[in-house]
């Protein structure tokens, strides 16, 4: 459906009588389409966009467990707030004294610790890219057999976007008597999954994200530190189904 046939539609839909109580929706498989003409019908109508007539497209939905809603809902004409509340326990938050120069030593220092010393509960650790978590997978599977067959066992499941289905599945199965699972997991594990069991979060504080290069015009990944709403998310897996523990493998300093 073109502008001008889907202008004039809304247009009769208008002129007819009693037209204030009708409720017209038009669909239309382009977003940018969608956009124009719900801008060109409000223009006509003499009101502004979102109140008598408005759109909706894929991707404009806002949900945060971290925003400031309020300023969020000023800054775009009071739009409305939706809050759900969910069930969280408290997390303890532990910050290293100095900064740490190899943040992944000190993540699989740091799951050992955990494993070794710990009550029974998950670990969840996060790190940016796929050749970190395999990297650290191998690490940690090298130091627990090192450790002989008297220690309980610890389960090393890995989570990034390119590995199948059927092995991303495994991080949402119980861990058996006994042992311990570790989840070691990109962002992807910041929002999109919630793995029941979780207890422990090691935090590193990076993320890979794109960055563009105004110099070279491409877009590229780089290694940046994490915001503060990312750690508070993160932290947050610690708490999904009892009191947990976040070790956050930086200062409080740098976090603030």
């Amino acid at each position: 459906m073109g502008d001008g046939l889907s202008i004039k539609i809304n247009t009769a839909v208008r002129s007819a009588k009693n037209w204030q109580r009708t409720a017209w929706f038009e669909r239309d498989y382009r977003r940018v389409a969608a956009m124009s003409v719900a801008k060109r019908v409000s223009e006509e109508m003499g009101c502004r966009l979102g109140s008598e007539v408005g759109y909706t497209i894929r991707f404009e939905d806002c949900t945060s467990a971290t925003l400031d809603a309020v300023k969020f809902s000023e800054y775009f004409y009071e739009a409305p707030i939706f809050t759900i509340p969910g069930r969280t326990f408290p997390v303890e938050i532990l910050y290293t004294r100095e900064p740490e120069t190899d943040y992944l030593d000190a993540a699989h220092i740091t799951v050992m610790q955990i494993h070794l010393t710990e009550p029974p509960g998950d670990i969840l650790v996060f790190l940016t890219g796929q050749e970190e978590i395999d990297t650290s997978c191998e690490v940690l599977y090298e130091r627990m057999k090192s450790l002989g067959p008297n220690v309980p066992e610890l389960i090393i499941l890995p989570v990034y976007g390119a590995l199948p289905s059927e092995m991303q599945t495994r991080i949402f199965e119980p861990a058996p008597a006994g042992s311990r699972k570790v989840v070691i997991a990109t962002n992807i594990a910041e929002t999109s999954l919630t793995i029941d069991g979780i207890y422990y979060v090691v935090d590193p504080g990076f993320v890979k994200q794109k960055i563009y290069n105004p110099k070279s015009g491409m877009d590229s990944l780089v290694v940046t530190p994490i915001s503060q709403a990312q750690a508070k998310q993160r932290a947050g897996r610690a708490g999904r189904t009892g009191p947990g523990k976040c070790y956050r493998l930086y200062t409080e300093r740098a976090y603030r």
